[in-house]
């Protein structure tokens, strides 16, 4: 059994986030699926290939230990480590070796409509709500658009850089000293200076 694992059977009290939610983030950071079995660790532990029959996960460990008689702080930080499993893919309808979902032990345990249960029920809504705008054929999916550039070959960027430059000396020399637009590469015409002085008024 893996560390994460053990850390749903809430065997110290009290539950708090330093000694809980922080560990479980750091197990699910570091690469640890929300989803890992019990059954996979033993398997791994033992070195057998099989696949599991079932999938007893954090989140189902989490509704089968959870304390009665938890104080408010403690019962927000075990809804917070349910949360965070949850948006980390855990999966509201595997079963466990006991054919039970989360929502499934919760029940069996007399936690019927307690904050847990709402949370099971809540994370339900929202894979069958995704799951039917996924299937809806009205939903149109945006695709990344190839966005076209004038792309310049890198054979010619020196020939183009030369040229560029090549202009540019050559009005120098003809005594041309004049500005030239980034854009075109064009001369831009001098504005002639007008003495404000010789204008006869």
């Amino acid at each position: 059994m893996s560390d994460l694992h053990e850390l749903c059977y809430f065997k110290s009290r009290p539950i708090t986030r330093d000694v809980y939610l922080t560990p479980l983030k750091e197990y699910l950071k570091a690469g640890i699926p929300a989803t890992y079995t019990t059954e996979e660790a033993y398997n791994y532990e033992n070195d057998i290939e099989e696949e599991p029959s079932s999938t007893t996960t954090p989140m189902h460990l989490i509704c089968e230990y959870v304390p009665k008689d938890l104080t408010e702080e403690e019962e927000d930080v075990v809804l917070l480590m349910m949360e965070t499993l949850w948006l980390n893919g855990a999966g509201w309808c595997l079963t466990n070796d006991k054919n039970e979902t989360p929502g499934c032990v919760l029940l069996r345990r007399g936690l019927h409509g307690s904050k847990f249960w709402e949370s099971c029920v809540d994370s339900g809504v929202r894979a069958e709500v995704l799951l039917r705008k996924l299937n809806d054929p009205n939903v149109e999916f945006l695709e990344e658009e190839e966005v076209g550039y004038n792309e310049v070959e890198s054979e010619e960027i020196p020939e183009l850089v030369e040229e560029r430059s090549e202009r540019r000396s050559g009005a120098w020399e003809r005594g041309q000293s004049q500005q030239f637009s980034e854009e075109t590469e064009e001369p831009i015409e001098k504005k002639q200076k007008v003495n404000i002085d010789e204008v006869e008024e």
